[in-house]
């Protein structure tokens, strides 16, 4: 197997609308609108996932990892379910998703250092209690490795 250290960042997602969806949101306990944002991301990371395969001639993708951050909106179950259902019949059916957590990072302009911020709302720093606006990392929406054969 070849393995492929990708870097891409989703900004765009399409609305999906089918209704394969809508009977399963009960057994995941997340609301559809939830579950249909998670489904139009995932075909996106498939998307970009099988073309790059394709630029390497491969027939294969066996697994993928993501990162995502606390605060992306994104939420793992439903990721997970979703990438179950757009693989099928895709070069991807029966690969694995790993989907890494990446924790709110701010950084303070103040004392000119990045802190974890205690609360997620509230982005104070530990050391100034300065609120900091500036938020490092914690939004990321990204296949960070894929591999191949």
């Amino acid at each position: 197997m070849i393995c492929y250290v990708l870097r891409f960042f989703i900004f765009y997602a399409r609305r999906s609308r089918s209704p394969l969806f809508v009977q399963t949101k009960e057994q995941l306990a997340i609301p559809e609108q939830k579950i249909m944002h998670e489904v139009s991301l995932m075909e996106q990371t498939l998307e970009i996932a099988i073309a790059y395969a394709q630029e390497q001639n491969a027939t294969r993708i066996h697994h993928l990892k993501m990162q995502i951050g606390e605060i992306s909106g994104v939420v793992p179950d439903a990721l997970n379910f979703a990438f179950d259902v757009v693989t099928r019949g895709t070069i991807a059916e029966g690969a694995t998703l790993k989907i890494e957590m990446v924790s709110i990072l701010c950084h303070c302009p103040d004392c000119d250092r990045n802190f974890h911020p205690v609360d997620t709302y509230i982005y104070e720093c530990p050391d100034c209690q300065h609120l900091s606006a500036k938020i490092v990392s914690g939004r990321e929406i990204e296949l960070s490795s894929l591999e191949v054969s």
